[in-house]
């Protein structure tokens, strides 16, 4: 129910995993660890400062 709410509001991609997935294929993404990184920094300070 709270993925479909996220999803209908554009908080989240419906299918996380799968836009994860697609987004560390594609080498935007890269994961260390147990934690998810943009590798890209004017990606990340785009992200960081869109507003709420």
């Amino acid at each position: 129910m709270a993925r479909l709410w996220l999803a209908a509001r554009r908080k989240q991609p419906l299918h996380l995993i799968d836009f994860l997935a697609d987004a560390y294929d594609r080498g935007v993404l890269r994961q260390a660890g147990a934690v998810w990184e943009f590798r890209h920094a004017s990606l990340q300070r785009h992200l960081a400062n869109r507003p709420h």
